[in-house]
């Protein structure tokens, strides 16, 4: 096993090379930037991942998303889904 870190921008839909079967961890903000840590097989080929970022009170389609974690950063809370595997 090998964890990884994805630093985040702050927009709504992004995509990273995540394995379907990597288990998300956290969320949480290291030097003012949002990261994603997931935990994964050291071999397991990675495949573009949709990310998703909503903020509370932000109206959005969850058709197809799974909810991973909420972080803060000063008084907003986001909150994060990734594209559920086809």
């Amino acid at each position: 096993m090998i964890i990884y870190k994805y630093p985040l921008r702050l927009v709504h839909r992004q995509t990273i090379a995540l394995p379907p079967e990597g288990k998300v961890l956290s969320i949480q903000i290291q030097n003012h930037i949002p990261c994603l840590w997931a935990m994964l097989q050291s071999e397991t080929p990675t495949r573009s991942t949709d990310i998703v970022i909503v903020g509370t009170g932000c109206a959005f389609d969850n058709t197809g998303l799974e909810y991973i974690d909420t972080f803060q950063i000063g008084i907003s809370v986001w909150h994060v889904f990734r594209r559920a595997s086809e």
